[in-house]
Parts: structure tokens; sequence; C-alpha cells
């Protein structure tokens, strides 16, 4: 997992912005393998 990557999509997309108005995106947070995915930094992600 590319932490810097995810964690950009995450900001742009992921978090509410109330002051943007009505949302304009759904995110989800998906995984083919099951478990948890493990990232540079010792970051675990579940999925």
């Amino acid at each position: 997992l590319c932490t810097f990557e995810f964690g950009v999509a995450v900001e742009i997309f992921g978090l509410p912005r109330p002051e943007m108005g009505e949302d304009w995106y759904q995110f989800a947070v998906a995984s083919v393998d099951d478990g948890e995915l493990r990232a540079t930094g010792g970051i675990r992600i579940l999925a």
C-alpha cells in the first residue's frame, strides 16, 4: 500500500465537506485480500 497516494485519496474523497454543499462522492475502502493491509512505517489498515 502506498500510504501517500492512499492518504491523498482519503483526504480528497473521504472527508466530509459540509461547506461544499451536497455530498459529491461516496467513498469506501476495499481490498482484494482478507485481513489487514500493511504499509510503510508500520501502518496497518483493515479494509
